[in-house]
């Protein structure tokens, strides 16, 4: 038909004479003829010029078809009455409307032919004949059903449209290879994968015959990209690596370096892939969970009315997915639901759009968006509180789907289970940290999911929320422990004394709060106060043991010291011998670091020398001169250190704040 542009021009011309002087029906049947031979011709030769005829048949003859197309009549309206020919079109003949049957002879009787009536084709029979049109007609009916996301219209036209293509264009055609493009993404968007697995390969199939150019590989690629990313969403790993390692040439041959990024990236996330019948070991660290099972965890759903596209069936959404994660670990986790956010050990809540997850506070890929967000706080390996927030429109302000929140609401409840170190390696699990193989599917727990479930709560912690105590309860007594925490380092030891004690009215088996209850009182003088918790610290294991029994026999001492100085002499000696006998006693029972031990022998030494004089009246007078005569000297120009009785009574240098970590920050993991 033609060798080069200047045939190809010739034939342009040729089609658009027939539009003008035979009518489109006639021009239609001679482009399908320019087509096949055009895609002969295509295939026939050289790789010189395998470039040239790839523009030619992938490229100018469905560019005629669209020109045509322009000036066609829609399909169904009445089709306007071709010119009659001014000479006879030599173009080879296309496949005619089946002849009509001849009349049939009844039993009853004869028909005369020459009398019998002519069958009259009929509308139905004439429209058996192959349409040039009419794979174009429901194509773009397909391709406007799928961007309207009417995926299950689309797939119907793009089916139809493959069936008329074949009857006018050859299998391998470009053309076909487009269809099965579209018909495959529409399969995929109605989670038939099977189906869109078929459809991308035979859209592969047919690229792959083409002359090597950079609109045939980029068209490769994406098939590839697709079947991969259907062969990761459902466990075939091995299957997806073959898809990605096949497009990485080719993204290499085109030289689009984000899309040869993204392609290694992905084969790296299959590297790592574990197989594994569980994940504990990525996901958790170490043994933090929600204790005593036979406790409900309360869980509180808010309401997102505030934000556009917000649907009040996402709380029942959010329900289902406890209620999924109820049913995987039976008896070991039991939610309820209250109304009452104060009541609640988890909180579900909703934000407009994704949080960024990045150290500049700036998004630099779309793996830093996080869909969703738990905060967490535990204390002794204990969860005490979760804060899931859950988002509900993209960067780009379009509303998630149903599926996408459930799948970010099951993410985020994983987490907040107790799987809060680290996420699990495979793309199927809840546990997944990145959201580059969703698809729309809604996803539910695996069995990787559950077994790592189960087995954290299989795993012995070594403290364990204290028996008895509802997690409300615990709660509220976290929330005291931390106020006064932040009150006794700013120095306001009444606000922390009360808060402490609040504190301990909630669970008084907490040493630490007793420990800083004792702290507390001692600040404020109130040294015969302060004993009894103390001495209560002092017995309960902990990291205070031997500080607390050290400012037990302190804290009587300057009681006693009290005493003496309001003039209750035989007081404050009976003080001071209580002093005595506890630290003689007790210590030997008590877990001492070597300077508690030191500390307590030179005051148990102090004390020793004290007692024996025989008038606490006259130890007194004594001190107080003493303590004169090292004033004067140190006035006088001498170098003397500070006096050994206050410096001995007072606390250790490392309980002038409570630690940071009975701050109890939470841990924040994001989807």
């Amino acid at each position: 038909m033609f060798q080069n542009r200047v045939g190809f021009s010739e034939t342009i011309r040729k089609v658009f004479s027939l539009v003008r002087l035979q009518g489109r029906s006639s021009a239609s049947k001679a482009l399908i003829l320019i087509s096949n031979e055009a895609e002969q011709h295509a295939n026939a030769v050289d790789a010189r010029n395998g470039s040239f005829s790839d523009s030619l048949s992938g490229f100018a003859v469905p560019f005629l078809i669209v020109l045509l197309m322009a000036t066609s009549v829609p399909l169904g309206s009445a089709a306007t009455p071709a010119r009659k020919p001014v000479t006879q079109s030599k173009a080879a003949p296309v496949r005619r409307p089946t002849t009509a049957r001849p009349a049939t002879v009844k039993k009853s009787g004869s028909v005369n032919p020459t009398t019998a009536k002519k069958p009259v084709s009929s509308p139905k029979t004439s429209a058996q004949a192959p349409n040039p049109n009419a794979f174009m007609a429901y194509f773009n009916t397909g391709k406007q059903a799928f961007e309207a996301g009417r995926y299950g219209e689309a797939e119907a036209s793009l089916k139809k449209s493959l069936a008329a293509g074949l009857q006018v264009m050859p299998p391998q055609h470009p053309n076909i290879g487009i269809i099965y493009n579209l018909l495959g993404l529409a399969q995929m968007k109605l989670n038939n994968y099977p189906a869109a697995t078929a459809s991308f390969k035979q859209a592969v199939t047919i690229y792959g015959l083409r002359g090597d150019s950079p609109d045939r590989n980029r068209f490769l690629i994406n098939e590839y990209l697709m079947l991969g990313q259907m062969a990761m969403y459902d466990g075939r790993f091995q299957e997806a690596h073959h898809h990605y390692q096949t497009a990485l040439p080719l993204a290499e041959k085109l030289g689009d370096a984000a899309q040869l990024k993204e392609i290694q990236q992905v084969l790296g996330d299959i590297a790592r892939i574990d197989q594994g019948p569980d994940y504990f070991n990525q996901a958790s660290q170490t043994v933090t969970r929600w204790s005593h099972p036979e406790q409900p965890i309360n869980v509180y759903i808010a309401d997102g009315a505030d934000f556009s596209d917000w649907r009040p069936g996402n709380k029942a959404l959010a329900q289902s997915v406890f209620a999924e994660w109820q049913q995987a670990m039976g008896t070991r986790l039991r939610f309820e639901f209250v109304e009452d956010p104060q009541a609640a050990d988890i909180q579900v809540s909703w934000m407009n759009v994704p949080t960024v997850d990045s150290a500049e506070g700036r998004l630099t890929s779309q793996s830093e968006l996080r869909h969703g967000v738990c905060e967490t706080q535990a204390m002794n390996q204990t969860l005490i509180k979760d804060d899931i927030r859950i988002a509900i429109h993209n960067t780009d302000g379009t509303a998630f789907s149903d599926n996408v929140l459930y799948n970010t609401l099951l993410h985020e409840t994983t987490h907040a289970i107790g799987l809060i170190h680290g996420h699990s390696p495979n793309p199927g699990d809840a546990l997944y940290p990145n959201n580059r193989y969703e698809d729309g599917r809604r996803k539910h727990l695996t069995a990787r999911d559950i077994a790592t479930a189960h087995k954290l709560y299989d795993t012995p912690a070594q403290v364990t929320n204290p028996a008895g105590i509802h997690l409300v309860r615990f709660n509220q007594f976290v929330d005291l422990k931390m106020k006064a925490s932040k009150a006794y380092n700013g120095g306001d030891y009444t606000a922390a004394l009360n808060q402490f004690q609040q504190a301990l009215s909630l669970y008084a088996q907490d040493a630490d709060s007793r420990f800083w209850t004792a702290m507390s009182a001692w600040k404020l003088k109130q040294y015969e106060a302060a004993v009894p918790h103390f001495m209560a610290a002092a017995t309960q294991p902990g990291q205070y043991q031997g500080e607390a029994l050290r400012m037990a026999g302190s804290s009587i001492i300057l009681s006693g010291q009290q005493d003496d100085q309001s003039g209750n002499a035989s007081l404050a000696e009976g003080k001071y011998r209580q002093a005595q006998l506890l630290l003689t006693q007790r210590s030997p029972q008590t877990p001492l670091k070597p300077e508690e031990a030191k500390a307590i022998q030179e005051t148990l030494g102090w004390l020793n020398q004290r007692l024996a004089m025989r008038s606490v009246i006259q130890w007194t007078n004594s001190t107080s001169a003493s303590d004169g005569a090292s004033t004067a000297s140190a006035d006088s120009g001498k170098k003397k250190k500070r006096g050994w009785f206050s410096a001995l009574f007072e606390p250790s240098v490392g309980t002038n704040r409570v630690p940071v970590q009975m701050m109890m920050p939470g841990h924040m993991m994001g989807y």
